[in-house]
């Protein structure tokens, strides 16, 4: 397994944390930046990014 690394950007838009990676352009939201990072991580697409290699091991590598 070729583990594959990705950027995710956190930024404060107003009073909302935006968890943003460009390579995927793939954003979530959150009250705060731990809130944020959270539902990025339980995004459906980034589970199924996870899974594509059909092990249990996490393949993807997030740069916060």
């Amino acid at each position: 397994m070729i583990p594959i690394d990705y950027d995710v950007i956190v930024f404060k838009e107003d009073a909302t944390y935006i968890a943003y990676c460009p390579e995927l352009d793939v954003s979530s939201c959150g009250n705060t930046v731990e809130h944020a990072k959270a539902i990025f991580l339980k995004r459906r697409d980034i589970k199924e990014i996870q899974a594509a290699d059909g092990s249990r091991q996490n393949s993807l590598q997030l740069n916060w």
